[in-house]
């Protein structure tokens, strides 16, 4: 954070714009001050939007006594501390925002406050790379047909720490049960489970964590591409998926189903139509792995998440760049235009 803000005190406003793609919380509540204070331009990207899980009245009151009842004072404090900042504190307003999706607009028009804040109609960051990657040859290493398994790095996801201290998924439960899971479907379909591993992750951990199984990094929209499944939680790797018209299986498990992971599994598996598998209940003898999901799905969820009708198709950094040229022209305009007014005064 040091290093940004420092960074912004050397910016000049006149020829400077930023593209803002950190989180909005207390920890950069001082960077998009600043920002804000110099006057300098800066756009935000919505482009990872995921469905929202409607919690019932009964959920609110069971989740308020989880996250509130049998904790320390001075946890409670800390707690209720980020519970009012997050309600009471106001980023200052970007330019622009980029939108991915049609219910990404309209959460982008929700939170916009201000006129300013323009609101251009784009298309998620995996989108890009599909495009990207379509033509390209598969890899060498896998010759045999594969499930993937998109890793979020549940016990250690960054979301968790940032907005906890600590994950509620406890580690060695958690890649037990998911690698018995693993064992059971390697038997039942003869295909082996390979994992796409989360950026943040530790590649011999993680090999360690998985049994062994074949890890691959920065691979993951070609390993969607190429495989017969996908395995996944509520990753925002789900638009390979979608994009490629891939059969999904959800999974949960009763640790995860306790945690807002788990709400979150459930509300992405109804945009198919589905229900997650809890890896912890006895699967159906008869249980079908490969389960078609309707086009129509598909269809859905890349219109309301990925990239609606009519939105720019171009890659994401020609339709920053094209925004921003326009931005400064805009302000060129109206300087010349308050010259000439003084200059006539």
């Amino acid at each position: 954070r040091k290093q940004a803000l420092d960074r912004v005190n050397e910016i000049n406003h006149y020829d400077t714009f930023i593209v803002m793609m950190i989180p909005k919380d207390i920890s950069t509540y001082r960077i998009f001050r600043l920002v804000s204070e110099k006057k300098i331009g800066f756009c935000e990207l919505m482009l990872g939007s995921l469905p929202i899980y409607k919690i019932s009245a009964k959920e609110k009151r069971i989740g308020f006594f989880r996250r509130w009842m049998w904790k320390s004072p001075i946890i409670l404090s800390v707690k209720l501390f980020f519970f009012l900042f997050q309600k009471v504190v106001h980023f200052p307003e970007p330019r622009m925002i980029f939108a991915g999706g049609k219910i990404t607009e309209g959460r982008a028009h929700k939170n916009r406050m201000l006129e300013l804040c323009k609101i251009v109609r784009s298309h998620a960051l995996d989108f890009d790379i599909f495009r990207e990657i379509s033509s390209k040859p598969t890899l060498c290493s896998i010759e045999k047909p594969y499930i993937v398994f998109l890793d979020e790095y549940a016990p250690f996801h960054p979301d968790f720490i940032r907005t906890t201290g600590k994950s509620p998924i406890e580690p060695d439960n958690y890649y037990f049960k998911l690698n018995n899971f693993f064992d059971w479907l390697e038997k039942q379909t003869s295909y082996e489970v390979m994992i796409a591993a989360h950026p943040r992750s530790i590649k011999e951990t993680q090999k360690k964590r998985f049994r062994g199984r074949a890890i691959f990094y920065g691979n993951t929209a070609e390993l969607v591409r190429d495989c017969s499944l996908v395995l996944l939680h509520a990753s925002t790797s789900v638009n390979f998926a979608v994009l490629f018209e891939k059969p999904m299986l959800f999974i949960t498990s009763n640790e995860i189903d306790k945690t807002d992971l788990g709400r979150g599994i459930k509300s992405m598996a109804s945009e198919f139509g589905t229900t997650p598998l809890n890896v912890d209940k006895k699967i159906d003898p008869g249980f079908f792995v490969f389960q078609e999901i309707e086009k129509a799905y598909y269809e859905y969820y890349k219109e309301n998440y990925i990239i609606s009708k009519d939105a720019d198709e171009r890659h994401i950094g020609y339709q920053i760049a094209d925004q921003v040229r326009a931005f400064f022209q805009e302000k060129l305009r109206k300087e010349q235009k308050n010259e000439l007014e003084v200059r006539s005064v």
